[in-house]
This record gives C-alpha cells, structure tokens and sequence, in this order.
C-alpha cells in the first residue's frame, strides 16, 4: 500500500454499472438489427441495376431472416429480464407464490436469449458483408461491355500556352466483343 487511504467499492453501484451495460448493449443491437432489416427489404424491393443475382437474393434473404430473429429475441430477451426482476421482487417481498425457481428460470432463459441475439445479429452482418462482396464480384465492368455497334473514339490533344491545342488522334476502339 502506498499509505492512501482507499475507498471501498460498493458491489452494488459495480452491478447496477454492468446491468446498466448490458441493457445498453441489447438497446442498441435491437435497434441496429431493426434498422438492418429495413435496409435489407429496401434493397430486395427497389429495381436494381444491374439486377441481383440469385445468390445475393438469398444472401440478403438469410441476412433478413437472421436480424428479425435478432429482434425476436432481443425483445423476448427484454421481456425475461423484466419478469426476472419482478419474480426477485417478489421473493424479497414474501409475495405468496413466489418463488426464487421462477427468478433463476427466467435469469437462464434472458441469459440463453442474449446468446441467440447476439449470435444471429453477427451471422446478419456477415451475410450482409458477403451480400457486398457478392454485390461487387457480380458488377459488370463496363468498360468490357463495348460492342461494334457501339464505336468508342478517342481524342487526345495537346496544348501548350504559346502555341495553342491541338487535337492529334481520333480512331476507334474495340475491346472485348465477347458477350457476358
């Protein structure tokens, strides 16, 4: 010790802290998964160019899937959290019928739900993070997609301050008539 007096800690401010956290935690991964499933329904509604695939669909269908049972369960999750602290009330209060059983159910079930919150809220976010990356990979280059019909000329000029511009080439440019 280096002879300062220490002040103790009181385990229930650290509980109320940690408690305080972790309904943070579930407030904000209910909402972001909230939100996720309105932007995934967006993009599966809204006429795309180019359209999507048959794999994005599903990529953002499972990443739907994933965040509603994200939401679900962060609901229900908020729900067992709210009867567990009224079956502890219960108890301490000598309510007839209550029973510390009831407490402990409902303390595993907020407990097994949070697990299936989480879980399902970053399965949602990598199947969105493959959705992009599938979104990328399936994005024809357009500058492939030239065809005869559709003559691309280029122009260079030069231009110099004394002399003035003049343009030196114009030609066509055919690239890649393979279709895709």
């Amino acid at each position: 010790m280096d002879g300062k007096s220490q002040t103790p800690v009181d385990p229930d401010k650290i509980s109320d802290r940690s408690r305080a956290s972790g309904f943070d935690l579930l407030k904000s991964l209910v909402a972001l998964s909230t939100g996720s499933v309105g932007a995934f329904f967006f993009a599966l509604t809204r006429r795309l160019d180019p359209e999507l695939s048959r794999a994005e669909k599903w990529t953002l269908i499972i990443a739907i899937c994933l965040m509603v049972a994200a939401v679900a369960a962060g609901l229900v999750a908020w729900a067992a959290d709210a009867l567990f602290y009224k079956h502890w009330a219960d108890v301490l209060r000598g309510k007839e019928g209550s029973s510390s059983d009831r407490r402990e159910r409902m303390k595993k079930r907020r407990q097994k739900l949070i697990v299936v919150l989480a879980t399902c809220f970053f399965g949602g976010v990598l199947a969105a993070g493959a959705f992009g990356v599938l979104r990328v990979l399936h994005r024809p280059n357009r500058a492939m997609q030239r065809t005869a019909s559709k003559p691309a000329t280029d122009a260079s000029g030069v231009c110099h301050p004394h002399f003035g511009c003049v343009v030196r080439f114009s030609g066509l440019a055919v690239a890649d008539l393979v279709s895709r």
